[in-house]
């Protein structure tokens, strides 16, 4: 009866204690830290206990229901009582370029050697952030396609390091504590003993661009105090961000970066930061302080792979201000996004897109990303139909033996004296199957070059001759590269040129600029160029519609732009009676394409 009665009391004491037991491995939000308890190792040992899965969402900040790389980074260090949010701090690009905010500095070494316990490390251009650790480590929330915290080793991270950033802790509240019921829907700020003095400092921080500066009450120049220039620095990187070292010494940089501002909007560009100057800083600072919401216009979008498009934002309050949006994307193997927010679908996927404003306010947008369609073509070893569905069911792929190369499916078919499209890319197979390569190759009348790896070559100069985007070449112009004392030019025999375009020439892309020459940005082998002194100026050039103009080819030499056909045809090895082939150096060494063979008998040997 005793140990009935014992059982009976240990039952209701257990079922008394589950409610409250913790069986996950997430902090009890219940609990608070003071700052002053803080430390990098107390941030990393924090970080370590979520590593594992974990949803990303991207602008989450929740770590029991998900949140993206910032998020994550801002969540843990607000456990310990350091709250970058309540600083205007949000995101990866906050924290490198203001880390005054968050009483951090930008060490000056991107040296994984140099990291130490609870640095924020940027990543990949500034788009991605973890805490850093003692042993070149990093914790970081991955992304959507992983959805998983991880400690990586940054030698085998896919990205280099772009800044760390580093804390210093004693400035961070005294023994002032925070409540740690904090997600994405409550974004409340620290509850502690001194609420009156932090809200008189975030008012004025919204007033002074320079916080915690004071606003100089003379221009600021060359000479000009060290408080007074590190107030203009600080004011220049957060309204136009401007980069600059708050170092204050007045220098060129930052002569340069005020001249930048007054061009901007609308001030005679001295340099000087005079009181208009100032006073125009603090007003676009208020405005861009009062943000309360950044909308994404575009939301929930379904968009095919290789799409590219331009993301728009409603900024609220409505600014006259141009607002310095930052983009950045949650999963960079899915969808990009440039500064300007031009979107680029890279994969198949879910990737957001996050648009943030100066004082941190964001907003989202989601975005599926499906494959491509594909049409009468073979893609990654499939057929897909005039309708995109792929029901044949033989796969299909690239096989190789001494005589050359060519593309078999599982049933032993593949295609003869035909054209065949592969990923996106033309191929054509002789009479043997082999698919030609390296070279100029006749079709049906028409000449066609084939690149290395057996794809024809389109909308692209090969040779000094113009490849229309069919592949084709019948443009009678006959280009060459010519030099001046100004600099070098590519113009055909018609008296064409590429202005203000970049073409691709023998496989390489060239620029060019309004006059028609070369922007020389990369080195080139100018010995190969075709040199004269005598080119006409600018103003009498003359230019002529390439699709206007078509000659039969079997007219021209490809080997050397004349007129004569010597050494043009060479015969196809396999004997059809509509295709000839050519290399490009006019060779008549025709085993390079195709080998001497009209049997299908070496296919597979």
């Amino acid at each position: 009866m005793k140990k009935k009665i014992a059982m009976v009391l240990a039952l209701i004491m257990l079922i008394s204690i589950i409610p409250n037991a913790k069986f996950n491995k997430y902090v009890d939000v219940s609990d608070t830290y003071a700052a002053t308890q803080v430390t990098g190792a107390a941030v990393v040992d924090m970080a370590r206990n979520y590593i594992g899965p974990m949803t990303y969402i991207p602008g989450g900040m929740d770590l029991t229901v998900g949140c993206d790389c910032s998020g994550f980074v801002c969540a843990i260090y607000r456990l310990l009582g350091v709250d970058f949010v309540s600083k205007g701090v949000r995101s990866s690009y906050d924290m490198w370029y203001y880390p005054e905010k968050i009483n951090a500095v930008k060490i000056a070494t991107t040296d994984k050697a140099a990291i130490r316990n609870g640095d924020l490390v940027i990543t990949n251009a500034g788009n991605h952030v973890g805490i850093g650790t003692d042993n070149g480590h990093m914790i970081h929330q991955s992304n959507s396609r992983l959805n998983e915290v991880r400690e990586v080793d940054l030698d085998d991270y896919s990205s280099s390091i772009v800044a760390i950033i580093r804390i210093d802790y004693t400035k961070w509240g005294g023994t002032n504590a925070t409540n740690l019921d904090y997600n994405a829907n409550n974004n409340n700020q620290n509850n502690n003993q001194n609420t009156e003095k932090k809200e008189a400092k975030k008012v004025e921080d919204k007033d002074n661009p320079g916080f915690p500066y004071a606003v100089p009450a003379s221009a600021v120049s060359f000479g000009s105090n060290s408080n007074a220039t590190m107030w203009l620095q600080t004011a220049l990187n957060k309204i136009n961000a401007a980069g600059l070292e708050v170092d204050g010494s007045f220098g060129r940089l930052s002569e340069t970066a005020v001249k930048n501002f007054q061009s901007k909007y609308g001030i005679e560009a001295t340099g000087i930061a005079d009181n208009t100057t100032i006073d125009k800083m603090v007003d676009i600072y208020k405005a861009l302080n009062g943000i309360t919401k950044v909308e994404i216009v575009e939301q929930k979008l379904s968009k095919a792979e290789g799409e590219q498009f331009t993301l728009t934002v409603k900024i609220t309050p409505e600014t006259t201000y141009n607002v310095p949006i930052t983009w950045t994307s949650s999963n960079g193997d899915v969808g990009i996004v440039d500064a300007n927010g031009v979107v680029t679908l890279l994969n198949e996927g879910n990737v957001g897109i996050v648009a943030t404003a100066p004082n941190g306010v964001s907003g989202t947008t989601s975005i599926t990303v499906t494959g491509k369609k594909h049409f009468n073509e073979w893609h990654n070893g499939r057929w897909y139909g005039a309708d995109g569905k792929s029901t044949y069911q033989y796969t299909g792929s690239w096989k190789q033996n001494t005589s050359g190369w060519w593309f078999e499916d599982t049933s032993g078919w593949y295609p003869k004296n035909e054209w065949m499209k592969m990923d996106g890319k033309w191929y054509y197979f002789g009479s043997n199957g082999y698919n030609y390569r390296k070279g100029w190759t006749k079709v049906d009348g028409t000449w066609y070059y084939f690149k290395k790896t057996g794809e024809m070559a389109e909308s692209e100069w090969i040779d000094g001759y113009w490849l229309s985007a069919n592949g084709g070449w019948s443009y009678t112009g006959v280009a060459q590269w010519k030099q001046n004392s100004t600099g070098w030019w590519y113009e055909d025999s018609l008296g064409w040129y590429p202005v203000n375009e970049t073409i691709t020439i023998d496989g390489v892309e060239y620029t060019f600029n309004s006059a028609g020459y070369w922007v020389q940005n990369v080195n080139k082998d100018t010995e190969k160029k075709e040199s004269t002194d005598n080119k006409a100026s600018t103003d009498n050039k003359a230019s002529t519609d390439n699709s206007n103009t078509k000659v039969s080819a079997e007219n021209v030499d490809i080997s050397n732009g004349t007129d004569s056909t010597d050494n043009l045809e060479i015969s196809n090895s396999d004997n059809s009676e509509n295709t000839e082939i050519i290399d490009s150096t006019g060779d008549s060494d025709g085993t390079e394409v195709l080998e001497n063979t009209d049997s299908t008998e070496n296919i597979g040997n």
